[in-house]
């Protein structure tokens, strides 16, 4: 909870401070930079981190603002040749600066900040800038391109309008399921209602004890269909034309079990020692609204959600849920350093799901955990909210 409070302190201190570093690399951009000479090249999987410093360079000075801007699919190395480049965006998110920094004919030299690096250039007839994030180099790129909203919207805004829609669509389900049970409690046969009402745990057991924790096998299948509906959906995120689709599927698969077995395994350990019985179980509207945020450019993980015996235990299943989403938040941080030191995309799965079951988990509304959390400490709730949902919108909609 602390760490949530404390990164949320840093974030106007991080922002002047990149300000700051923009304000020095600027300087060497436009002493490097031939205004009658040079053209600026956006790539096609740029950030908005990216897009806004490339504007704020603009305005700073007229003289880069003057250039002619193309987006890389636009042009070509016969288009440029000769000519000194401003490529925003690294390897995996512009092409031409991935040619041009695999280029032996370049000497390179790199001013590493913060926010990511600087690259100038120079060859025998060329130069060129390379201006990148840190997820510009080795990150898989979000080909949110492929997404449908991206014929309607600028490609930047694509996970937001994800993201709304996803909500909107969990916001209906909530409505829609209190008033169809309302409505079929008059006039609807039984098993209807039951179809339509808040799911109850089953008392039949097949499974194991060990160390008198419950492995129920039906749970684990329920966890590991929901894994793999998250690995599919967020795969597709990140499909491009050059990836290994099977071994990208496997990979992401692989990472999701891993960080869904931990955290049922987390609470189910929790449920033995407060004598609890609670159950995995797949939520089919959520695994539909998992898919569809997928291909629309920024994955959920709702696939499913844990149901209890009876609402005897709910603070309890609060705490739980508090300390496991807890646990689940600083494999996130963790992850996130690693992964910005050292990109990987092993890295980058386990930081966004660690990131979307956290933030998801923590919505105060059935089915999510959010709600026993709210219902056992509201301030801790509030206190934990807030920071997840400023984090939630930088790492995913924002760098």
């Amino acid at each position: 909870m602390r760490l949530l409070i404390l990164l949320i302190l840093l974030i106007p201190s991080v922002s002047a401070s990149l300000f700051d570093e923009i304000e020095i690399a600027q300087n060497k951009i436009q002493d490097f930079i031939e205004p009658e000479n040079s053209l600026v090249v956006e790539g096609q999987y740029m950030s908005l981190a990216e897009k806004s410093a490339l504007n704020y360079l603009k305005v700073q000075h007229p003289k880069i603002a003057g250039l002619p801007h193309f987006k890389e699919n636009d042009i070509t190395l016969v288009d440029v040749e000769g000519k000194t480049l401003l490529l925003v965006g690294g390897p995996t998110q512009n092409k031409l600066s991935s040619q041009y920094l695999n280029d032996p004919a370049f000497k390179i030299e790199t001013d590493s900040f913060s926010f990511g690096s600087v690259s100038f250039l120079t060859s025998s007839n060329s130069k060129a800038i390379v201006f990148s994030d840190y997820k510009g180099y080795n990150n898989l790129p979000k080909n949110v391109h492929r997404s449908p909203l991206a014929k309607f919207i600028p490609l930047e805004y694509v996970p937001a309008a994800a993201t709304v829609i996803g909500f909107t669509l969990l916001s209906l389900w909530h409505f829609l399921s209190g008033l169809f049970a309302k409505i079929f409690r008059f006039v609807a046969a039984n098993k209807i209602l039951n179809f339509i009402r808040k799911k109850t745990l089953k008392e039949d057991f097949f499974g194991i004890h060990i160390k008198g924790v419950r492995f129920k096998l039906r749970e684990w299948v329920s966890i590991a269909i929901a894994a793999v509906v998250f690995a599919v959906s967020l795969s597709y995120l990140f499909l491009s034309p050059d990836s290994e689709i099977v071994l990208l599927l496997i990979a992401t698969s692989v990472v999701n079990l891993l960080v869904y077995g931990i955290r049922n395994l987390t609470r189910l350990i929790f449920d033995r020692h407060h004598d609890l019985h609670t159950e995995y179980i797949v939520w089919y509207w959520g695994a539909l609204i998992t898919a569809l945020t997928g291909w629309l450019g920024n994955t959920f993980a709702l696939a499913g959600y844990n149901i209890s015996r009876d609402d005897k235990g709910i603070k309890h299943e609060g705490r739980i849920a508090f300390f496991v989403n807890l646990i689940t938040f600083v494999a996130f941080v963790i992850f996130w350093t690693w992964n910005f030191l050292n990109p990987a995309v092993i890295l980058q799965m386990v930081m966004l799901l660690s990131l979307a079951i956290t933030y998801l988990q923590m919505i105060p509304m059935t089915p999510f955990a959010g709600k026993k959390v709210y219902a056992w400490k509201k301030g801790v709730w509030w206190v934990s909210f807030i920071p997840l949902t400023v984090i939630y919108i930088f790492v995913n909609l924002i760098i």
